[in-house]
């Protein structure tokens, strides 16, 4: 290996025409070639995001358990209820009522709700 002598190796310097074509091809070519990959990505994100997650609306008056956060002991059941849903906030949780009308005392997301049939 060692030390190379450079001294009489040709000077490679672009031109000034050179180096404005070199310029022009990032913006015009590598960056639009990066923003279809980052939209075409972005699009397939979204597109699995909206198939895993449950789109369950529950109309008012609707009767629905709520899951147990907590669950502590397997022999607990999972879900508790039922309860009747008041309104459905901006947000997109949802009010809940017990059995006596009383309102309890937190939200619940859509994904913390399960349906109840009605027994006949």
């Amino acid at each position: 290996m060692g030390w190379h002598n450079f001294t009489w190796t040709k000077n490679k310097l672009l031109s000034h025409n050179e180096l404005v074509k070199r310029l022009r091809y990032l913006p015009e070519t590598v960056f639009v070639a990066i923003d279809e990959r980052a939209r075409t990505t972005q699009e397939r994100t979204i597109q699995r995001f909206n198939a895993s997650v449950l789109n369950n609306d529950f109309p008012d008056g609707a009767k629905v358990m709520t899951l147990d956060p907590i669950l502590g002991d397997k022999f607990r059941p999972r879900y508790k209820g039922p309860y009747t849903v008041v309104r459905r906030n901006q947000g997109g949780t949802y009010e809940l009522k017990d059995g006596t009308r009383k309102l309890l005392p937190r939200h619940y997301a859509p994904s913390q709700l399960k349906f109840v049939i009605d027994d006949l």
